[in-house]
């Protein structure tokens, strides 16, 4: 409460401070995100698959060429 009271007298410095606190939460947000964005990338890039930033690839069969097969 005292902080609170002491920036009333001032109300510019008050409206810096919470400006310089909102953009300090956004940076922490961006940061977050491109983390775990490059944490996505790392895990395909190490086990394979898509990225987070890759467009996906055309439906792939699971079973190809099992119908050639043709009996045992």
């Amino acid at each position: 409460m005292l902080n609170y009271n002491a920036m009333i007298r001032d109300l510019f410095a008050l409206l810096a401070d919470a400006r310089a606190r909102i953009l300090a939460n956004v940076q922490a947000i961006e940061a977050r995100r491109d983390f775990w964005i490059a944490s996505v990338d790392l895990h395909a890039a190490i086990v394979g698959g898509r990225g987070a930033g890759e467009a996906p690839d055309a439906p792939r069969t699971a079973m190809a060429g099992a119908g050639e097969a043709g009996g045992h």
